[in-house]
């Protein structure tokens, strides 16, 4: 362990003011006046003033390799000083839900995990947990969202025909546990009150859209939501 030589001054002083006497003495605000300067007053800086100092010097003796004495420069104290606070940032505690202490910083890809619960989001990693593979953006595609919901969408054509239509659809990806439902929605003019659509068979990777008359091709969108 380096040496700390800065030294307390009047550590053991008998004639010193008491907190109180030096909190209301009129030399504390406005300095040092002409004449005898009081013992008592001179101890009580002079104590204070040992005591921070040489407390600093001890700390930064204790946490770095040099030695602390007067003998060196400014700059000196400030480099090692600086050693010693950061021999100390890694002793920190990581913080948890019941404990204060450095919280890390999640990359993208944690927080697009959705998992971990010791690691901190930004705006911007806000913003990722939603995209990469929690995200689709296409003509097929989904979202994840924190929780477990998903939603998919996509178009199907429909065939021609007069009868019952269906067209069976594959999701962009499977659902893990369970689809609740599928919403399709026939695309541009409706010619025929008719031409509407259903959906049924569902199942965690996919359904059948159904309508219930149309002599041409019917364009649908679909949505679908599950976890």
């Amino acid at each position: 362990m380096a040496a700390n030589n800065i030294l307390r001054v009047g550590e053991s002083a008998t004639v010193i003011l008491t907190d109180a006497a030096y909190l209301a003495h009129a030399q504390r605000t406005a300095g040092y006046s002409a004449g005898t300067a009081l013992q008592e007053l001179f101890n009580k800086v002079a104590k204070q003033s040992g005591l921070m100092s040489s407390g600093l010097a001890q700390f930064i003796a204790d946490f770095q390799a040099e030695d602390i004495d007067d003998t060196l420069t400014p700059a000196e104290v400030a480099s090692y000083l600086r050693t010693a606070i950061l021999s100390q940032i890694d002793s920190v505690n990581s913080a948890t839900t019941d404990l204060e202490g450095i919280v890390e910083l999640a990359t993208s890809a944690e927080a697009q995990a959705l998992t971990n619960a010791l690691l901190a989001l930004t705006p911007s990693t806000l913003n990722a947990a939603f995209m990469g593979t929690n995200q689709l953006l296409a003509t097929n595609g989904y979202q994840k969202y924190p929780g477990g919901k998903i939603e998919q969408w996509g178009k199907a054509l429909l065939p021609s025909g007069t009868g019952d239509n269906y067209q069976s659809i594959t999701f962009p990806i499977p659902f893990p546990t369970e689809c609740f439902q599928v919403q399709p929605t026939v695309e541009g003019n409706i010619q025929r009150f008719d031409d509407t659509v259903s959906s049924a068979s569902l199942t965690t990777t996919g359904c059948r859209i159904y309508s219930i008359r149309t002599t041409s091709g019917l364009s649908v969108a679909w949505k679908a939501i599950g976890h």
